[in-house]
């Protein structure tokens, strides 16, 4: 595998006689098509096809695809279900009843792909009650793949290598791997089998070497730092920058505080107007699903049975998101300020206070469908959704009136890739009565990143892994505290140290994070 230059020329000629990129996230991707775009246009050309620019991951899945091979393959999340059934299964009634299943399944799940990527074995460890612990659920979980004639994603990479070398998948002439610092060994393994296979393989860093000023200051607290940050952008762009970057070494836990300041500092007005056209800056970083208020309301809604407290009540009549609520709002709003005057906790859906039958009909009418909903025999994933969505749109839900930009893209998200990622379990997960369906999907909704179509502002806030192979014309590093950078040593509780240490798998020990 060759190292060019980083310019982009040779990227683009490559691009537009049909070479692939093979990027380390989707972010690098989008970037990279971007610019294709505008290469193209400053080259002069006004008609083009859409370049062959891929995550890693993505393009392994259409291969996978292109071969006939995805039937059976289990998704992420389908994988991380069927793990938590064998670790429920192994540990009930044992003295590890109390293990956190969801979290345990998911460092197990990570210690598999972990020996399938590197090829390693614990046979010549010591190993503790854990790694035992660990290898039964593993076995117990190749089972039951067999059982279900289901393919594990993790092999994914070793069998597009296996249709390389076998010449049922034909590579591109050339390919181009861009963002990888510390490429995995399934990359690397990848490579070695397109170039046997006659495919011209190419590192690009897309980093040109450029001098400039690298200047370090100091902060007072971490809200300080944010807003020295915010304010030292707002000059660029007072200024005319084009590409403002700011890295946020621990994003996911300063998400609100990065997105309130740089609101105040740069997007003021998007304080009041959430709906707001193009933002200056784009955050990387979305917000879980259940945290849009359309969908909060679905998953309370679903929720809805024998009787309401006052608040959960309270919310329903004052949504938006559910039928009749522009036509009947003044009078909803009534009953609400009625209802909390009083001094009674909860109400029965069956029965609704009075007051509610008398001035808001429509509204009375959506509690008596919550309360009659359908039964609970045990269904699949897949009649559990097509009820759920039947339920919800007998209330009307997502609303009368029409939605905003972000509601919209929350509708969107809920329809296209959070119920499909709920039914993908189905296979793993049989028959479910009705409140085992609504926690699957309560749970798939936290876990799914809400992250809104917004144009790129000039400035961009990223974590420090979303930031591989992007490039700025000034750049901001915040957050890097000796207790984040480098990070603490991580290893996988379920696989020896020493192991991990000698395989130099990631987070391993504190020399590896440095």
């Amino acid at each position: 595998m060759t190292e060019p230059s980083a310019s982009f020329e040779l990227l683009g000629r490559a691009l537009a006689q049909g070479a692939l990129v093979l990027t380390v996230n989707k972010r690098l991707a989008r970037a990279l098509r971007e610019r294709f775009d505008l290469w193209m246009s400053a080259s002069g050309h006004e008609v083009w096809g859409t370049p062959k620019i891929y995550g890693l991951d993505t393009w392994l899945l259409r291969c996978a695809g292109e071969l006939d091979e995805d039937a059976g393959l289990l998704s992420e999340g389908a994988s991380l279900y069927l793990w938590e059934r064998v670790i429920e299964a192994e540990v009930a009634g044992s003295e590890l009843a109390l293990l956190q299943v969801p979290a345990s399944a998911r460092r197990a799940q990570e210690a598999h792909r972990l020996l399938v990527e590197y090829g390693a074995d614990l046979a010549s460890y010591p190993l503790s009650e854990d790694h035992r612990a660990f290898l039964r659920w593993r076995g117990a979980y190749l089972d039951a793949c067999r059982r279900g004639d289901w393919s594990d994603s993790v092999l994914l990479p070793e069998r597009i290598c296996a249709a390389l070398a076998d010449g049922r998948l034909l590579p591109p002439e050339q390919v181009f791997v861009a963002g990888f610092d510390d490429p995995p060994p399934r990359l690397t393994r990848l490579c070695t089998a397109l170039e046997e296979a006659g495919c011209r393989v190419t590192a690009w860093s897309g980093i040109l070497s450029v001098p400039g000023d690298c200047l370090r200051t100091a902060a007072l607290d971490a809200e300080d730092e944010v807003r020295l940050a915010a304010r030292w952008a707002r000059r660029l762009l007072e200024e005319g920058a084009p590409r403002i970057g700011v890295v946020v070494a621990d994003l996911q836990q300063r998400r609100r505080l990065v997105e309130r300041v740089l609101r105040e500092e740069l997007a003021p007005d998007s304080l009041i107007d959430l709906e707001g056209t193009e933002e200056r800056f784009n955050l990387s970083l979305g917000s879980p699903l259940a945290e849009q208020g359309l969908v909060t309301a679905a998953l309370d809604l679903l929720a809805a049975s024998g009787r309401l407290s006052l608040d959960s009540l309270s919310f329903f009549l004052r949504s938006p998101y559910l039928g009749g609520a522009q036509r009947e709002g003044a009078a909803r709003a009534r009953c609400d300020r009625k209802l909390r005057a009083g001094r009674r906790e909860s109400f029965s859906l069956a029965h609704p206070p009075a007051e509610i039958a008398a001035s808001a009909p429509e509204f009375s009418a959506i509690l008596a469908t919550l309360a009659a909903r359908g039964g609970s025999r045990r269904r699949p994933l897949g009649e559990w959704m097509a009820a759920f969505g039947e339920l919800l749109s007998a209330v009307g839900w997502p609303g009368e009136r029409p939605l905003g930009s972000l509601e919209f893209q929350a509708l969107k998200v809920w329809k296209e890739r959070l119920l499909p990622a709920v039914i993908e379990l189905e296979p793993v997960s049989g028959l479910l009565e009705r409140d085992a369906a609504l926690d699957l999907l309560r749970r798939l909704a936290r876990e799914t990143t809400f992250q809104p179509e917004t144009p790129d502002g000039p400035v961009q806030v990223l974590g420090l892994l979303e930031s591989a192979g992007l490039q700025f014309d000034h750049l901001w590093v915040m957050g890097l505290t000796d207790e984040i950078f480098p990070a603490p040593a991580r290893p996988n509780p379920f696989l020896p140290v020493p192991l991990q240490v000698a395989c130099d798998m990631p987070h391993a020990g504190a020399e590896r994070e440095l």
